[in-house]
């Protein structure tokens, strides 16, 4: 909680001052994007389904293309760096470890399909009926 809120409610507050609460605005979280990512999400905060597929298709060593090795992750990492982006270096690292350990794929593959659940939130569905968490929620599409 302190890394995320630490780092992102002063870019999503209306005003000047910090929010004393930590407190991460959504409707502003464009604002905490930071240099030194996939470039799959805008400056609006929109997602950019093109740089999505690119980072896949410039780092992934698999003949087809759609997934990545723990190497294959740590080259989009080093080869998306923005010079004097000691924040952003920190924060990609802070964000695929997760990835990994959240997902952890048996055959040392990360999946495009289980990295864009990460980008849209459903990865969270897919793990928890994985682990044979019931979340009540009836009807979801996995």
């Amino acid at each position: 909680m302190l890394v995320i809120h630490g780092a992102f409610s002063y870019p999503t507050v209306e005003g000047y001052l910090p929010d004393p609460f930590f407190r991460v605005y959504l409707d502003r979280i464009h604002r905490a994007k930071h240099g030194s990512d996939s470039g799959s999400y805008d400056n609006d905060g929109e997602f950019v389904s093109d740089k999505f597929e690119e980072f896949f298709e410039k780092y992934s060593s698999l003949y087809e293309k759609d997934g990545l090795t723990i190497w294959d992750t740590m080259r989009g990492i080093v080869g998306q760096r923005c010079v004097f982006d000691v924040f952003g270096w920190g924060a990609a690292m802070f964000e695929w470890i997760p990835t990994w350990v959240m997902v952890w794929p048996k055959d040392g593959v990360l999946r495009k399909e289980d990295v864009r659940g990460v980008y849209d939130g459903s990865i969270f569905w897919k793990v928890a009926k994985a682990r044979g968490v019931d979340l009540g929620r009836e009807g979801v599409d996995m």
